[in-house]
């Protein structure tokens, strides 16, 4: 947020459920009446929520699954509905979109339809050209969604993990 700051670039941190609409507007709404702005001011939106929750498919209850799937999509088309058309985004989707993952059926799925939305929202007639981006970003170390038993899958893989630094740059 500092680094946007300094190019002169109001930033807001919203931490809020984002399949439920109703406090999903309350919280923008106030943050952004906070600092003298309406939704008609937002500029672009980086969507980052999601959940990890590890399991075989055919052991996962549908529960779990949805819960893993809804924030990505649900969440999305929530946010969509509510911000100006001229709004760009950048999704962030995961290398288990391309490669899949053991126990990642649901979050594979999930970081897919980010991309497919991204694309989507670029083909359409009626926006702004390059309006979306997903970034597909591979695992970090030290943060993030990569568990133990994942980082031993990935070191076994010989998939590099992102540092912290390489990350936030």
């Amino acid at each position: 947020r500092e680094a946007l700051a300094q190019r002169g670039t109001e930033s807001i941190y919203l931490s809020v459920d984002l399949c439920d609409p109703d406090r999903l507007i309350e919280s923008l709404d106030l943050q952004l009446a906070q600092r003298g702005f309406t939704r008609a001011d937002i500029h672009a939106v980086i969507h980052g929520a999601g959940v990890i929750d590890d399991q075989r498919l055919e052991k996962k209850p549908l529960d779990r699954f949805r819960r893993v799937i809804q924030v990505k999509t649900q969440g999305a088309l929530n946010l969509l509905k509510i911000t100006p058309n001229h709004t760009r985004w950048i999704f962030f989707s995961s290398v288990s979109s391309a490669l899949g993952n053991i126990g990642q059926t649901d979050y594979s799925a999930a970081n897919s339809a980010l991309d497919s939305l991204a694309e989507r929202l670029n083909l359409s007639t009626q926006l702004p050209k390059d309006r979306a981006r997903s970034i597909q970003w591979g695992p970090w170390r030290g943060a993030g969604m990569v568990r133990p038993a994942l980082l031993r899958h990935y070191e076994r893989a010989q998939l590099r993990l992102l540092t912290l630094e390489e990350g936030t740059e």
